[in-house]
């Protein structure tokens, strides 16, 4: 069992160099993308494309600011009068007292189950309330940590309820304008300073700006970013128990292991989205991940660290082993089922979320972990899912991922419904992942079906329910501003949906084809596939099945992919910070440095 600290984990292999994050991050070679599990969805014996002789079948382009940092560069004491400049310089951008409560009223929700998830971030040994946090903030006299304050204000505006009345902010112009002011202006003072950047206070910037980018739907720079974390951490020995005594990080054990675990934690969330290599690799000397089932409970804390060091060992098989093995999977399966044994049954039962409403921290943190969870299993079994419908011996594997897709699903329903999780709206990275258990569900009914296996008329409409429900989940988080995932995951999900329809025809199969657009990957062309059958489904069956709200639904028919095709939309400026064109394809792209 691994109940080592952070630290550890950085130190059981060589701690990574500056030169090898940097380089790892660099998307030209190897191609991790084909390890992503959203596209293994688009070919397959139900939906296959063709990429032609663009083998990964994707075009991309280079971030410009991920550049390197000078590996020689030592943390240097902050030059007094420069601190003092960029503190005062900030300090003109943090509101008032009245309109700073108002801001934190209406939109400081997630300061509570952040500091819940991740203890110790941003204060030690304390749990202030975030208008506490600033206040200290404004009284500390340090660029970093004003910069940091200007970042949870960003992260309270992107909560906002979406009919707040601006008006009661005098000091603001409109949401998403400030927020760009503030991104911009810690970017430019702080983010840039080595100097500032090299402290522990300079880590929680970039965990702090991750958490904007993850809520807006950039994953790759988020991704981008939080290696560039390590390579701070390394800087200032941050994971070096023999060099953390360093006057200047002024930190309790606890702090650091709470900042470096979100790190790991983070890393770890968007590799496996994205199918890009971690960081910190789980073949790091002692780190093990075997964990025996549990005879008492432990925190959610706990149970985070320990499955996200699993879940290294299976991105490291997703990017590296083209055809995985199934006897360390079954080990890795087991290892999951054990940590799920050390929480409480009473833990895992969601029906008790319908009877009361418990504290907003509390159940937030409950829900992420266990759909993380899900997550994590679904990726683990969706490699032999895909073999299933022709090899008997990954059964299991086929009920092991789509149990884990419907619990996404079921998951993602309570979040986004539940008032209590209102500023879950803006995670746009957790509706991509249940339009992935979504995709994942349709393939078993079109076509992941042992031919000698009955089929279960009942659990496909539960399955029909459950996408359906998604559908209309991603549908009201489309009306948000600003949702661009949701938009897009939308679209596409209604495109696969109506393969429910489809034709049964060989000729029919032939002769159509349509595109859609994978968030973060670009446009695949799709047609029915050699497995590809329709489900005929009655209205009684899937009641919430609407024809009209479907794309295209007298023009085309679902779809098969003949090997990859894949291409992605021209790319151009975006013309705000945050927030692309709703049309804009790919949503990582630069948007750096667009003051003109």
């Amino acid at each position: 069992m691994d109940s080592r600290p952070a630290n550890d984990v950085l130190l059981g292999r060589s701690a990574p160099t500056v030169a090898s994050v940097v380089g790892d991050a660099h998307l030209g070679k190897p191609d991790f993308r084909k390890s992503a599990p959203v596209l293994s969805l688009f070919g397959n014996a139900v939906l296959t494309s063709n990429s032609g002789n663009n083998e990964s079948g994707l075009r991309t382009t280079p971030d410009r600011h991920a550049n390197p940092i000078d590996a020689f560069l030592q943390p240097n004491e902050l030059d007094a009068s420069k601190a003092t400049s960029v503190y005062e310089a900030l300090l003109t951008l943090v509101p008032q007292d009245r309109e700073l409560s108002i801001l934190l009223n209406a939109g400081g929700g997630w300061w509570k189950s952040w500091r819940q998830m991740y203890p110790d971030i941003c204060s030690s040994g304390e749990n202030p309330t975030l208008q506490e946090y600033i206040w200290y903030a404004v009284g500390q006299r340090n660029p970093v940590v004003i910069g940091n304050a200007l970042l949870c204000l960003a992260i309270s505006l992107q909560h906002l309820p979406t009919d707040f009345d601006y008006s009661h902010l005098g000091f603001l112009n409109v949401g998403r304008a400030t927020i760009q002011q503030y991104v911009s202006t810690v970017d430019r003072f702080v983010f840039s300073e080595d100097d500032f950047m090299s402290s522990l206070e300079g880590i929680e910037t970039v965990l702090l700006q991750s958490k904007l980018y993850i809520n807006s739907g950039q994953a790759r720079k988020a991704w981008l970013l939080i290696r560039r974390g390590f390579s701070y951490a390394e800087l200032v020995g941050l994971a070096d128990d023999t060099r953390s005594s360093r006057a200047d990080l002024h930190a309790s054990s606890n702090r650091r292991d709470s900042a470096l675990w979100h790190l790991i934690e983070v890393d770890r969330q968007l590799s496996l989205i994205l199918g890009l290599p971690i960081t910190v690799t789980h073949t790091s000397p002692g780190l093990n991940t075997g964990i025996e089932p549990q005879t008492s409970s432990i925190t959610s804390v706990e149970y985070r660290r320990r499955l996200f060091t699993i879940a290294g060992s299976i991105i490291d098989r997703n990017s590296h082993d083209s055809t995985p093995s199934l006897l360390t999977t079954i080990e890795q399966d087991h290892a999951l089922d054990g940590l799920a044994k050390s929480m409480p049954d009473k833990w895992w039962d969601l029906s008790s979320l319908q009877s009361h409403t418990p504290d907003m921290g509390d159940i937030c943190d409950r829900l992420f972990t266990q759909f993380w969870h899900h997550q994590i299993k679904s990726s683990l079994h969706l490699p032999f899912m895909l073999r299933s419908a022709t090899n008997p011996q990954y059964h299991n594997n086929r009920i092991a991922c789509f149990t884990s897709s419907r619990e996404m699903l079921r998951i993602f329903h309570i979040l986004r419904g539940c008032a209590c999780t209102r500023f879950i709206h803006y995670c746009q990275v957790m509706d991509f992942q249940a339009f992935t258990a979504a995709v994942i569900l349709i393939l078993g009914l079109l076509g992941y079906q042992p031919a000698s296996q009955k089929h279960d008329f009942d659990e496909q409409v539960d399955d029909w329910h459950l996408i359906d429900l998604a559908v209309e989940d991603l549908r009201k988080a489309a009306s948000e501003s600003d949702n661009s995932v949701a938009r897009q995951s939308l679209r596409s999900l209604e495109t696969i949906q109506h393969a429910r329809h489809g034709p049964l025809s060989e000729s029919s199969k032939k002769n159509y084809s349509t595109k859609i657009v994978v968030p973060y990957f670009g446009t695949i062309f799709i047609a029915p596939g050699e497995r590809y059958s329709r489900t005929e489904m009655t209205q009684e069956m899937s009641p919430h099945f609407n024809n009209e709200a479907f794309i295209g639904f007298n023009n085309f028919t679902p779809f098969s992919l003949n090997d990859y095709s894949m291409e992605s939309i021209g790319l151009s400026d975006f013309d705000s910070l945050l927030w692309p064109p709703k049309s804009y394809t790919d949503l990582d792209q630069e948007w750096w440095g667009l003051e003109r």
